[in-house]
């Protein structure tokens, strides 16, 4: 593996000032957490007598489109409290929540991007 490059982000050179009192980053990660919980439970049934696959591969991209939804919610999360509504120990705490679970799906023989 190459030689690892630390990226900082300087808030002060960028003009960016924390407010305390913005909720954006707090609600988007309520909502991606909210979105993580849909169920595609009941969406789709097998019509009777047949053999068609059509019902399961609705359920399995339903649930795909579900999960990349949370994820997008999420990073938009980390972007708000990047970008001035949180502090910077959200920021800090999203990153080593990341940087863990990488270590986890590595050690455990998980691809963590495809």
């Amino acid at each position: 593996m190459g030689e690892k490059v630390a990226i900082t982000f300087d808030y002060e050179a960028a003009g960016i000032q924390m407010q305390e009192n913005w909720k954006d980053a707090e609600s988007l990660g309520q909502i991606g957490a909210a979105i993580g919980r849909i169920s595609s439970a009941g969406s789709a049934y097998p019509l009777p007598s047949t053999d068609s696959q059509g019902p399961s591969k609705l359920i399995s991209a339903i649930d795909a489109f579900d999960k990349a939804m949370a994820w997008v919610v999420l990073e938009c999360s980390d972007a708000a409290a990047n970008l001035g509504s949180g502090l910077e120990k959200v920021a800090q705490n999203f990153d080593s929540t990341e940087h863990y679970n990488r270590e986890r799906a590595l050690k455990l023989g998980v691809e963590w991007n495809k």
